[in-house]
């Protein structure tokens, strides 16, 4: 029984120490992404003096930060219900108190 305990202790031992050797195989990877594997397109990707289009660099987005920051603030009112329209309104009526009889 012990032989068998110490041996199930030294497989999982085994188990997460062999977790710990993934970080070192990743790192050394030469690739754009970690699924992609090229080589050619990572050193063209760093050779491109600006890859974002001249449309990307307008800061001016028709809009005030203060509206912007007021709008969404409405809108998350909204969508947690606290912003939700009033119930309509209602009338009762009640009937009079009957008149003392003479």
């Amino acid at each position: 029984m012990a032989r068998a305990t110490s041996l199930a202790a030294a497989a999982v031992a085994a188990l997460l120490l062999a977790g710990c050797e993934h970080d070192r195989y990743v790192d050394r990877r030469d690739q754009v992404t970690f699924g992609s594997g090229d080589a050619v397109a990572a050193n063209k990707a760093m050779h491109i003096i600006d890859p974002w289009p001249r449309a990307a660099r307008t800061v001016d987005h028709g809009m005030s930060g203060e509206a912007a920051e007021a709008a969404l603030e409405k809108l998350r009112k909204r969508t947690r219900g606290l912003d939700a329209p009033p119930p309509p309104a209602t009338l009762t009526l009640t009937p009079a108190p009957a008149a003392p009889s003479p």
